[in-house]
């Protein structure tokens, strides 16, 4: 039996796509790994994947590409996971959009 507990389909990204993640302890620049209404997987840089992103932290995305912003420009999650240098960001509230609209948002910068 699988232990997939993803409740929405994923986008993962063939492109890349950076945003940063604000929190309290300063904007991390990040890559997006994948997508999801539920949550984005991101792609750590270096000095933060050492450091890593505590469980539970509040954190936003900010200064997303403009094709996206509409979808993710300020959203705001938790961390769920961590480790190396991939995190998971679970949205506080779930986005209205699905993988289709996504990747029809993305069809401008990929």
């Amino acid at each position: 039996m699988s232990d997939d507990r993803r409740t929405y389909p994923r986008l993962q990204l063939d492109c890349p796509c950076f945003v940063t993640l604000r929190r309290d302890a300063g904007d991390v620049p990040c890559m997006v790994g994948n997508i999801s209404a539920g949550g984005v997987m991101l792609q750590l840089p270096p000095f933060c994947a050492a450091e890593g992103l505590p469980f539970g932290e509040v954190v936003s995305l900010v200064e997303v590409p403009q094709a996206l912003s509409g979808a993710l420009e300020g959203v705001q999650g938790r961390v769920a996971w961590c480790s190396g240098a991939q995190a998971g960001v679970c949205f506080d509230d779930v986005l209205p959009f699905g993988v289709d609209d996504i990747m029809d948002m993305l069809d401008e910068v990929c």
